[in-house]
């Protein structure tokens, strides 16, 4: 007889233990890992941090997205989105990036909605589940993370990926303008460029053409990284009414429960007690920088806020904000903004959500239009940190320095023949594929009507000016207005 191998012996009951094992967590349903170990999904160039946003946010290129989704995870979405439109629960799905024929793919990315004015996601038409015959869609936005089911995943070192259609925007051009204002003038604030986007179903191979979107840079760990080389620190995002008045009541600090629906107005962003970032640390810390900016006056408060807060950046932020028109921000508004406070202790303003803008908002202030506003007294609201700044000379001077440079043609930033050029570039690459025979989706709304338009939101009333970008003049044109009236009011003219 044939001596057999010990070795073979052992193998084949250690994997019989294992087949067993694993027969008997099904039997008890036990979790299968969130994460799969795929380091190869670490997709990075040889480029610096600032080489690789470079090469993803491109504003001279218009790369296309597909994400693969089987029609279970598809269908998981839209039961989602019915139980609560709040929620932000992901779904497997694979990314493909395609730019100018460079392919990188990258496999379970999560996915998700994101937003609910803008993310009704489909009509329904005889059948509740995915159904390419029966199933209408509408525009949405999107959310993409690259580290949910992949454990340290990156995608050029981005951890997560925003997709927004224009749907408050007919000229497709807003938002990705401000962001590019931002970049330009040297400000912290996120990437933002161009994409098309296609949902491809993996069963049958069906693809939805969701159209020209803005793809922007989220405000998060990766984010703080690549500005301030650290993201050990406190990142709060702020939404009305987080006017950083002393009042910092009970439900206006804490950190966002989808399910409950409950989203604070300053909403904790980097709770980790595996990183030793405790959301009860930061929250004495925030406690502690408002009670300043409130009790503190004079040279006191000069003092202390130029030592524990990047106040260059902040008014530098702030002349472009004001240029730009930004109605819905912490002046005016209380809202749509993040600070971060980094590990040595500095604080830090980063801007955010910049779709109405550039003539499309709210009239306020007894009849004042945004493109005239003073850019000293900006705010309805009184907001105290703005306030305090700008009643102090020194401050109020390096405000009105930058609102200068950035108003100096031969700095190439707020200056209507450069802007206009470059929107109208912009438009001649996405044009082709706004076209409505280029789209499946449809609008829900009297903007993105698969067409691109000089025109602002219209369902927000912005007086009788019915504000153009490329064209008009010195009545009608946002950008001519908002230059001339700041001259006046610098006294540069």
């Amino acid at each position: 007889m044939k001596k057999i191998n010990p070795s073979i012996i052992i193998q084949a009951i250690v994997l019989s233990l294992i087949l067993i094992w694993l027969s008997s967590c099904k039997a008890r349903g036990v979790k299968k890992p969130e994460f799969v170990q795929l380091p190869t999904y670490r997709i990075e160039s040889d480029r610096n941090r600032e080489g690789d946003l470079d090469y993803v946010f491109d504003l001279d290129a218009l790369p296309v997205i597909t994400i693969e989704i089987s029609s279970n995870d598809f269908n998981t979405i839209l039961t989602n989105f019915d139980r609560n439109p709040y929620n932000k629960e992901y779904v497997r799905a694979d990314f493909v990036f395609d730019k100018d024929g460079k392919i990188d793919r990258f496999n379970n990315i999560g996915f998700r909605l994101r937003g609910t004015r803008g993310s009704k996601f489909r009509v329904v038409t005889g059948s509740k589940f995915y159904n390419i015959e029966k199933v209408r869609f509408f525009n949405s936005h999107f959310r993409i993370s690259f580290n949910t089911y992949v454990e340290s995943g990156r995608f050029y070192r981005l951890r997560n990926l925003i997709l927004k259609w224009h749907n408050q925007d007919p000229l497709y051009a807003r938002e990705i303008l401000c962001y590019d204002l931002f970049n330009r003038f040297g400000a912290t604030a996120s990437r933002a460029s161009y994409a098309r986007v296609y949902l491809r179903i993996k069963e049958d191979g069906n693809e939805i053409a969701y159209g020209v979107h803005a793809m922007i840079e989220p405000v998060d760990r990766s984010f703080l990284l690549s500005r301030y080389d650290d993201n050990m620190g406190h990142l709060w995002q702020c939404g009305y009414p987080a006017d950083l008045t002393k009042n910092l009541r009970r439900g206006l600090v804490g950190m966002e429960d989808p399910e409950r629906g409950f989203r604070p107005a300053y909403d904790f962003k980097t709770h980790s007690e595996e990183r030793g970032v405790l959301f009860q640390d930061a929250k004495t810390e925030l406690g502690n920088f408002v009670t300043n900016i409130n009790l503190l006056e004079g040279d006191e408060f000069e003092d202390w806020i130029t030592n524990n807060m990047d106040i260059d950046g902040f008014l530098r932020t702030y002349a472009i904000n004001v240029l730009v028109g930004s109605w819905d921000d912490y002046w005016n508004n209380a809202n749509n903004y993040y600070i971060y406070r980094d590990s040595s202790g500095k604080w830090y303003f980063i801007p955010w959500d910049y779709d109405n803008t550039l003539g499309t908002g709210f009239n306020w202030g007894g009849g004042q239009d945004f493109s005239t506003n003073d850019v000293f007294d900006w705010g309805r609201f009184g907001e105290p940190l703005m306030n305090k700044i700008m009643a102090r000379p020194n401050l109020r001077k390096i405000y009105s320095d930058y609102l200068t440079l950035a108003l100096d043609k031969s700095n190439d930033i707020f200056n209507y023949k450069s802007i206009k050029t470059r929107i109208k570039k912009w438009n001649a690459m996405i044009n082709e594929y706004v076209d409505p025979s280029m789209v499946d989706t449809m609008p829900f709304s009297q903007n993105n009507s698969h067409k691109i338009e000089d025109a602002p939101f219209m369902d927000y009333d912005a007086g009788d000016i019915n504000f153009k970008l490329l064209s008009g003049n010195e009545t009608n044109n946002y950008i001519i207005r908002r230059i001339n009236s700041i001259k006046k009011q610098l006294e540069l003219q």
